[in-house]
């Protein structure tokens, strides 16, 4: 799996916000609904963590299969709604 740096794409509207002093410090919360294979997630989460932001991530995937292939990917740096 390629690093972050390889895919700017998958964190180009964080990066903005975040240069732009958009996104407060401290605590984040963010819900994506339908993640695919977890890797904008996986991205996300670490470049806000970078940006030394408090992250609580929450996933609401309706595929059993496509949850459980986040899961592995994201591990418990996010929720998942059921």
């Amino acid at each position: 799996e390629a690093p972050v740096a390889e895919h700017p794409q998958r964190t180009a509207l964080v990066d903005v916000l975040v240069e732009r002093g958009m996104i407060a410090s401290g605590r984040v919360r963010v819900l994506e609904v339908g993640a695919g294979l977890g890797y904008v997630a996986k991205d996300v989460i670490a470049r806000l963590r970078d940006a030394g932001r408090e992250v609580q991530y929450t996933i609401a995937e309706l595929s059993p299969a496509l949850a459980k292939a986040q899961r592995e990917r994201v591990g418990d740096a996010a929720t998942w709604v059921e």
